[in-house]
């Protein structure tokens, strides 16, 4: 089966971002990944996706910058700075800005050839809405409660709530959505709290009737000092012949099992190409518990061997993966990661690693990716 990707990207001057193009029915989803350690300042990253937007003539969907500081707003004026105007949504997480070495890296998102409508929250930029043909696509970036002197749970429940307002704005409901991103600040005091709140959630709008979104939560501060910074990716079929459908895991039981109500994977299927969304996935046994409690290396591992099955159980490989981020608790996780893949021999695929806490105390590493094929 072909790979839907075309050939990376390149752009001027010495150094490349690392770049996939998944061609659509009627536009091109572009992915563009930018690490610290290869351009040495986010002003320079800022400034290699600027022209690469402007070369290619593409509209930016959404942007993560991920491990960077915008205390008192200086990371966006050097954004702005780039892009001259910033219109479409940002998501902000500063966790890690202090590590050595310093993992940090942005992933941005854009489609050629397709109009792109923006929707706004109380003012703010939230999200975007494109058609490449087959469906109409909702993605929804920094989701986040504008009173954080509220309990976390309560900050949580209004990004819920949020949720389905903006989705309202793209005449979408929740029922629309296929993928999910949660950022918790200090996840690990209280991500029992906030699995409540979203199985709550779910039942009220009876999601656990349909399908089960694929997602990722990982520890992340932010500078606005929220309990929980948000996303999704939301999508209505144009047509019968386009259909999303969950992805098991064949290595790992579902989440439900341990009380996180989220799918391991889920599939956009058209009749132009497949695109697969792998949630945030780490080093888990087939019953739920974590395998090789503090080795980062053997973690990386078998993390990497259990999204092997998710790919390779959708006739897919490592060469179709379009965009991925690497949360590593610790920064040594990010030179153990190359070295696995070096050993593998596994090409390199556009990918951000960056320095966040795993959901769990004993859990170094965490990988969440999208991959892409023609039908």
């Amino acid at each position: 089966m072909a790979s839907g990707m075309k050939p990376a990207i390149e752009t001027d001057g010495p150094r490349a971002l690392a770049c996939r193009v998944c061609p659509r029915a009627g536009c091109d989803d572009v992915y563009a990944h930018a690490t610290l350690r290869d351009f040495g300042s986010p002003r320079e990253m800022f400034h290699a996706l600027a022209a690469l937007a402007a070369m290619q003539r593409v509209r930016v969907v959404s942007l993560e910058a991920l491990g960077m500081a915008n205390e008192r707003g200086q990371g966006r004026a050097l954004l702005e700075q780039a892009f001259e105007g910033v219109d479409f949504p940002v998501t902000w997480l500063d966790e890690g800005a202090a590590s050595t070495p310093h993992l940090a890296g942005v992933v941005m998102h854009a489609v050629a050839g397709a109009a792109v409508k923006r929707l706004k929250l109380r003012g703010r930029t939230v999200g975007s809405v494109y058609d490449d043909g087959a469906a109409t696509y909702c993605i929804l970036r920094d989701l986040r409660p504008e009173d954080t002197s509220l309990p976390r749970g309560q900050q949580a429940r209004i990004v819920f709530d949020d949720m389905v307002a903006a989705l309202r704005l793209a005449g979408m409901a929740f029922a629309d959505v296929v993928r999910t991103w949660f950022w918790n600040d200090r996840m690990l005091e209280w991500y029992d709290e906030f699995n409540a709140v979203r199985t709550a959630f779910f039942n009220e709008h009876r999601v656990f009737d349909g399908l089960l979104p694929a997602s990722t939560g990982i520890g992340a501060h932010n500078a606005a000092g929220a309990a929980v910074v948000a996303g999704l990716m939301a999508m209505q079929p144009k047509g019968k012949a386009v259909r999303v459908s969950a992805v098991d895991s064949p290595l790992q039981c579902a989440a439900t099992e341990y009380g996180s109500s989220f799918s391991r994977a889920t599939e956009i299927e058209t009749p132009a190409y497949r695109h697969l969304f792998v949630s945030g996935t780490a080093s888990i046994t087939p019953g739920g518990e974590t395998m090789h409690p503090g080795d980062g290396a053997k973690q990386i591992g078998r993390t990497m061997d259990v999204v092997e099955a998710i790919l390779a159980s959708r006739g897919m490989a490592w060469g179709d993966v379009a965009s991925a981020v690497c949360y590593c608790r610790h920064a040594a996780c990010a030179a153990q990661f190359d070295r696995w893949c070096a050993a593998r021999g596994i090409a390199s695929f556009p990918h951000v690693a960056a320095n966040f806490v795993v959901c769990r105390d004993d859990l170094e590493f965490e990988i969440e990716l999208d991959a892409s094929v023609s039908q």
